[in-house]
């Protein structure tokens, strides 16, 4: 199999996914950082950075997973049975996720919807 680059050196993908891997997790940190310095602001904790955490941590895990079946010289059943498992349930996961983060924003728009507009 030839490589991204077309050279058949598979370093080149591989520090590719690498980099993809590190940057989600700088963005989870950033997006945990975000949620304490809200916290110690206001005192509230909100939970959508917490969903939007589990949501870029279950793309990442998916990706990732992805990425390294692509990169396998061979693959048996075995490992892509797990990979099949793997990849159902974070995306279900990821489902799961969004339609919380969409329930819990449900409320502001109902509110955002039912008040009238400002008149100067």
């Amino acid at each position: 199999m030839v490589g991204v680059c077309g050279d058949g050196n598979r370093a080149h993908p591989k520090a590719i996914l690498s980099l993809l891997n590190d940057l989600l997790l700088v963005v989870i940190l950033l997006e945990l950082f975000r949620t304490i310095v809200n916290f110690l602001k206001t005192g509230e904790i909100s939970l959508e950075p917490f969903l939007h955490v589990g949501i870029i941590a279950a793309v990442r895990k998916i990706l990732t997973v992805g990425a390294e079946m692509v990169l396998a010289d061979t693959v048996d059943p075995l490992r892509f049975s797990q990979y099949l498992w793997d990849v159902g349930v974070h995306g279900a996961v990821v489902l799961a996720l969004v339609a919380a983060l969409f329930f819990c924003r449900a409320p502001r728009r109902t509110v955002l919807a039912n008040t009238p507009p400002h008149t100067p």
